[in-house]
């Protein structure tokens, strides 16, 4: 439930749910073969281009999130087999046990 409130802050789901509805009425209004309003048609063009814009936008942000997630697991894995390998003593050096 946390996601649906931070999509509609975001407006993700107002803007979707524009679009959907604005693209059926003007789908009904061909089907029946009515004149489509120039206003209407102009601004489901704006609110598609808007969504997908949107949309894009979201999963460039998501994108950075994930690569520098597995650039800070990348760094723990590198320092967790350093550690590793301090740990293990040299056998090849009598000196060192």
């Amino acid at each position: 439930m946390d996601i649906f409130w931070m999509l509609l802050a975001k407006s993700v789901i107002i803007s979707g749910t524009l679009a959907v509805t604005l693209t059926w009425v003007v789908a009904y209004l061909a089907v029946t073969g009515r004149e489509i309003p120039d206003i209407l048609a102009q601004a489901l063009i704006a609110i598609i281009a808007f969504f997908f814009g949107q949309r894009q936008e979201m999963l460039a942000q998501w994108s950075k999130e994930l690569l520098e997630y597995k650039a800070e697991l990348r760094a723990k894995d590198e320092l967790r087999v350093k550690e590793a390998k301090d740990d293990v003593p040299d056998i090849r050096n009598p000196a060192a046990r």
